[in-house]
């Protein structure tokens, strides 16, 4: 019952994911083939060149959409054949924390870690099983995606809180 569920939930999500990308992929075709074809009639060199300069930007489109599924598939393949490790996520956090304030030197970023010293002794007990690298790959995509959407003189605060006696994480 379980594997016909979990099948069921995959053909789902390839069907979803079908419609997605065929709604990614129609715009950007259809602004260079637009593009091309205008180019082909004009004989204006100024239009040309707003031609040429539309046709560039939905490859450039193509080309960026075409990256990000290379890049969710080599994720995919991380995250299946990722062995488990111990990692202290708190270091971890303060860590990413540190790289993201050089790197994005205007935004502003707070890290607030508030968890009981209860929780704190169970971390020590029961460390955190998973991969590192793919936790601070994902945490890189969220802030990246924070800072690209904040606005000015608005500040990204990383919070680790507990919730329902589980650790919980959100970029605000």
């Amino acid at each position: 019952h379980q594997v016909l569920n979990k099948l069921s939930q995959y053909n789902a999500y390839l069907e979803q994911m079908a419609s997605r990308l065929s709604h990614e992929l129609r715009t950007p075709v259809a602004v260079v083939n637009s593009s091309l074809d205008n180019l082909e009639m004009s004989t204006n060199k100024e239009d040309q060149q707003t031609y040429i300069a539309r046709a560039k930007e939905g490859i450039s489109r193509l080309s960026k959409i075409l990256n990000s599924m290379s890049e969710a598939t080599r994720l995919e393949h991380a995250i299946n054949k990722g062995e488990l490790e111990t990692f202290d996520l708190v270091k971890l956090l303060e860590g990413c924390i540190q790289g993201y304030q050089m790197t994005y030197s205007d935004a502003k970023l707070n890290l607030d870690i508030e968890i009981s010293e209860k929780m704190q002794a169970a971390l020590v007990k029961h460390p955190i099983q998973g991969s590192p690298d793919l936790f601070a790959q994902m945490l890189d995509k969220i802030v990246s995606n924070a800072v690209e959407f904040q606005k000015k003189g608005t500040q990204i605060n990383v919070r680790l809180f507990e919730k329902n006696t589980q650790l919980a994480l959100s970029v605000t």
